[in-house]
Order: C-alpha cells, then structure tokens, then sequence
C-alpha cells in the first residue's frame, strides 16, 4: 500500500517521511496500512503486525506510537516544534502560524 504523505497537513509531512526511513531501517520490510491526520488533532499511524517479526511488533508499536505523541507539539502549518492546541483548532500550531 503506498501512504501518500500529501494528505497530511503540511507541517507533519517532514515528520512523516522521518518515521517512513526510521521505521524501514529499524524494521526492515514494515508496511504501514495507514499514515493520517485523525480528526481528534494527531497522527494516526497503522501498519501491518505481519510485516514485522513478533519479536519486534511490541517496539514498533511503540515507534509508531512516539510519532503519533509528538505530533500534540509539531505546528501542522509550518513543522516547528513549538506547537500548542488552541481553541477553534483541530491541529496543534505555533503561535507564529496562528496570528
């Protein structure tokens, strides 16, 4: 399945394709079924349990799911790492993209 990172707000794209290289080069042939924005305001990502040996499924979770963490703070606008939640907002921005 090929993830189209275009998708993905802005700011999280550079974010996005880190965990793409991380991942493959921790984990080998991973294949993630999903890389999205999830309407709660953060980084859904999935992959494919099968594609990763059993040893591994539990870290790479765990991977998956320190991405999807520090999305709270990554602007969805301009990818710096100073982002809050804000009121009316769906996705975490800097206080220099919000104004």
């Amino acid at each position: 399945m090929t993830i189209d990172l275009d998708l993905l707000p802005k700011g999280w794209r550079a974010m996005a394709q880190e965990l793409l290289e991380k991942a493959r080069k921790q984990f080998g042939g991973i294949v993630f079924t999903n890389i999205s924005a999830n309407p709660g305001g953060w980084l859904t990502v999935d992959f494919d349990k099968h594609s990763v040996g059993v040893e591994q499924n539990w870290r790479a979770l765990k991977f998956c799911e320190g991405y999807s963490s520090m999305s709270w703070h990554i602007c969805s606008e301009c990818g710096s790492h100073r982002a809050q939640v804000h009121p009316g907002r769906v996705f975490a921005v800097c206080d220099e993209c919000r104004n």
